[in-house]
């Protein structure tokens, strides 16, 4: 008959881990089934060991530019094994927070294995049967394999192998501008890597607005970084020892040489061997299909974070483990609230965003004011030396933001007094209102919120102000 659940988490990322430690916390009998280890990708391949390494590479670039401090001029040595090393040791202390042995002590029945659905209610691990009333999937994505003449023959790095190397690369070639790409991208040139960037759309992180990506685009290329746009990759091929990329740019061809690629262009679930097929969960291959509550097409199995293709965030998963949670615990008709997502991509500067971007408006035929305030307008920017970005809202008439973009140090640390205003329905008034510490570079946040009443300032109003109440007069 098998071990029976009240439920079965599959996955032992942050959507599963979430779910797992929620349901037990409130009484449920609870089975965790992970195929490699707890975790998921953001401890081992994603979120942790990228930050390390950024950080890294900033304390280089730092060393490295020491004269713009007023310091003697320096130049920092990389052994990229040391690097590494650091990246592993950060892992390790966060680790523990996974462990089987946390999960164990919160009452979770925690299986390693490769997990199959027998029925709609069974779920075979290691020709063990777990049953059931409710499951769900939270298997997280793997990187998307890109379909170019030559390109699995030569071999390349993803998010999943990158944390492998320990020699640095002289040349990298980045295939795809999106958040990894050019995390990544950015982090290896500090080290002292040559970097190419291969970009299929017209600017870098094509969910972004053209205006917040050409700020990094900028600080790329001031740091030696090529960036080659508006292209279609035609095949890759070995040469020697250097792996060479081949494109049209605009109808001229181009070939490029380096030591190693990372391919970074998306994302694709991981749904292999859970035979969802046989049990009429439908899927496709960037997705598994679910209504907004979680639920896939068979109504007690749901499906959490990057597996259902969309907002492929830590954050997100988390906060959609809670709404599965409570349709499947407690029985609440409960939606998926996706009105105010923020995200971060840890470049520096930082680009930071919640809500709507300009184009997405403009798509929709909504009509905003666009307020605007410079970093190197903001004293705290300038003393850290830390002045390239702006920070950008858009704003209805009533005076609510609908969408916040933030290109600048720390921008993930600024951002979420918008999302709270946001989420909370607050103006962009009380932001202006609201008394913020100086110096720092939250002042920025304050400052362009003070925009929407220079907008509202028209000369005719001046004039009003100063007939009723005596202004300028003698």
């Amino acid at each position: 008959m098998g071990i029976k659940y009240d439920l079965v988490v599959i996955g032992g990322g942050s959507g599963g881990l979430s779910a797992a430690a929620g349901a037990a916390r409130f009484g449920a009998k609870v089975a965790l089934v992970e195929k490699h280890k707890l975790g998921g990708e953001c401890l081992w391949t994603g979120c942790v060991p990228s930050k390390a390494l950024i950080k890294s590479a900033k304390v280089a670039h730092l060393i490295n530019n020491a004269e713009a401090f007023g310091l003697e001029k320096q130049k920092v040595v990389v052994k990229l094994e040391k690097v590494m090393a650091h990246v592993e040791n950060v892992i390790k202390k966060i680790e523990p927070h996974d462990s089987p042995g946390r999960f164990k002590s919160l009452g979770v029945d925690v299986f390693f294995g490769s997990p199959s659905f027998k029925d709609k209610n069974t779920l075979m691990v290691n020709g063990q049967e777990l049953r059931a009333k409710s499951f769900i999937i939270a298997t997280g994505s793997q990187p998307f394999r890109l379909p170019v003449p030559g390109l699995e023959e030569v071999g390349y790095l993803t998010n999943e192998t990158l944390f492998e190397k320990r020699a640095l690369p002289k040349t990298l070639l980045v295939i795809g501008g999106g958040p990894i790409g050019v995390e990544m991208a950015q982090a290896f040139r500090r080290l002292g890597s040559e970097v190419v960037i291969f970009e299929r759309g017209s600017h870098l992180l094509g969910k972004e607005d053209a205006d917040v990506a050409l700020v990094l685009e900028g600080v790329f290329e001031r740091e030696g970084i090529k960036i080659l746009k508006d292209l279609e990759l035609v095949k890759v091929e070995k040469k020697e020892r250097k792996k060479i990329v081949h494109i049209t740019q605009k109808g001229k061809k181009m070939s490029v040489g380096g030591d190693e690629i990372l391919l970074a262009v998306g994302r694709t679930p991981n749904v292999e061997g859970l035979n969802l097929d046989v049990i009429g969960v439908k899927y496709d291959k960037r997705k598994i299909f679910v209504n907004d509550r979680l639920q896939t097409s068979v109504s007690n199995i749901y499906a959490v974070g990057d597996v259902k293709g969309k907002f492929l965030f830590t954050h997100m998963a988390g906060y959609e483990a809670g709404v599965a949670l409570t349709n499947i615990l407690f029985k609440l008709p409960v939606k998926a609230d996706y009105g105010v997502v923020p995200w971060t991509t840890f470049t520096d500067p930082e680009i930071a965003r919640v809500g709507f971007s300009e184009q997405e408006l403009k798509e929709r035929n909504v009509s905003c004011s666009v307020l605007k305030y410079p970093l190197e307008d903001v004293d705290r920017a300038q003393t850290d030396m830390e002045a390239v970005g702006f920070v950008k809202l858009l704003v209805d008439k009533s005076a609510r933001i609908l969408g916040a973009h933030i290109v600048g140090a720390n921008a993930g640390e600024m951002l979420p007094e918008f999302v709270l205003a946001m989420k909370k329905k607050l103006k962009v008034t009380d932001i202006f209102r609201t008394i913020h510490v100086y110096p720092t570079l939250g002042m920025a946040n304050q400052l362009v919120a003070g925009k929407f009443y220079e907008k509202k300032l028209t000369e005719r109003v001046k004039r009003l102000l100063q007939v009723v109440f005596g202004f300028g007069s003698k």
